[in-house]
């Protein structure tokens, strides 16, 4: 009996540990790669619908759409025929932070485009010092029918393309 009593607060004693470690931690966010939209007019770039599929399922459990309207997207030229996007909609953050938690289907209806995106595999990081940088983000995801692997969220490599091919 007093074998099972030590064996119990022992018990107790680690889980407490393992809880209070984990409350300790501080993940840094996470940061999908920038959406860059190639060849696309200011028509054609003005909608974009992000579709939210389980993950894992072939793209064949739709979970939530996104809508991006004109009005929400935020174009930043990058080149010539290159712009950055953004979006001030509240679920294009949650789609940036949580985009290794799903599949998605990226759609802009005005050039019939669509992409997707799956098995996404993110580097999560830990703040050492409050005062560091830090982030998290993808180390590799399947894209356009291949894997793109990122080595760092710091470089202007860290993007995904949408190629308007018309």
């Amino acid at each position: 009996m007093k074998r099972l009593s030590m064996l119990a607060i022992a018990l107790i004693a680690t889980m407490s540990i393992i809880i209070s470690c984990k409350k300790n931690e501080s993940y840094c966010t996470f940061m999908a790669p920038r959406m860059v939209l190639v060849n696309f007019s200011e028509n054609e770039s003005d909608t974009i619908v992000l579709r939210r599929y389980e993950k894992g399922n072939s793209f064949s459990k739709m979970v939530d759409t996104i809508l991006l309207s004109k009005a929400e997207i935020n174009y930043k030229i990058i080149g010539q025929d290159s712009v950055a996007i953004t979006s001030t909609n509240p679920l294009f953050k949650e789609f940036s932070e949580n985009l290794f938690a799903n599949d998605w289907e990226l759609y802009v209806p005005g050039a019939q485009v669509t992409e997707r995106i799956s098995e996404v595999k993110g580097r999560f990081d830990t703040k050492s010092k409050e005062t560091e940088p830090c982030q998290s983000f993808v180390e590799s995801m399947k894209y356009q029918g291949s894997v793109r692997n990122y080595n760092t969220w710091l470089s202007d490599d860290y993007s995904f393309y949408l190629l308007n091919k018309k």
